[in-house]
């Protein structure tokens, strides 16, 4: 098995309207096309992709979401509260 870290894409500043709190930043138009060049990268490289897990924070998600959206349509990543910090 190979095992993959991939950080969450660019996300809107805390504070920004709909992200008062850490757990809800949403990635921001850069922080998708980011996602999307890691999953493309991927793809060129002929790197499989299993399955993809991800913390339930938002910016973490939408990162998952857009690196299989790529790659693998309509597959959806598994999360785990155990990967998140306590909600700020």
């Amino acid at each position: 098995m190979i095992l993959y870290l991939i950080r969450h894409a660019e996300a809107v500043e805390r504070g920004t309207p709909g992200a008062g709190h850490d757990f809800d930043r949403a990635l921001t138009e850069r922080g998708h096309a980011q996602a999307r060049a890691v999953a493309e990268a991927f793809v060129r490289l002929g790197v499989a992709v299993d399955a993809v897990v991800s913390s339930p924070l938002v910016r973490t998600y939408q990162t998952a979401v857009d690196l299989l959206a790529v790659g693998q349509p309509g597959a959806r990543p598994v999360t785990h509260d155990a990967l998140a910090p306590e909600r700020l």
